[in-house]
């Protein structure tokens, strides 16, 4: 009889150490997490009492997985777009360039604002490309 209860306990164990992983760090709620339990051959009640140890062990758990690709894909979004407003205003050194021109005397010197040009012109491909990478 000790070796099943050793054995119990050792289920017990990895069901536990199962639930833990999939509440804590993929956020999976606890309903599915009983529903995988149960189809590794726990019964209900055990599945049900494991997971009512890892909430009550652990009640703040991080962002889903879904939430957490969520949050990247804005913050990728966000930055994608910081790099195009910063690309494009930096592209108005061409601007500068222009109106330096037109206001200069015959043969008088003028600015010509490449580097901001080009610059911003790639910045703004960059972010308008990479994805926000």
């Amino acid at each position: 009889m000790g070796e099943r209860d050793s054995r119990r306990a050792q289920l017990n164990s990895t069901y536990y150490d199962f639930a833990a992983q999939m509440y804590l760090t993929f956020g999976d709620s606890p309903e599915r997490i009983v529903s995988d339990l149960v189809g590794m051959g726990a019964d209900e009640a055990t599945a049900r009492s494991v997971m009512a140890l890892v909430v009550q062990n652990h009640p703040k758990r991080g962002p889903s997985l879904e939430e957490r690709i969520v949050a990247d894909v804005e913050r990728k979004r966000q930055v994608r777009v910081s790099r195009m407003l910063l690309g494009a205003l930096l592209c108005v050194g061409g601007l500068v360039t222009l109106v330096s021109y037109s206001v200069a005397a015959p043969g008088g010197t003028y600015v010509v604002a490449v580097g901001a040009v080009i610059g911003g012109a790639v910045l703004s491909l960059r972010g308008r490309l990479s994805g926000g990478d």
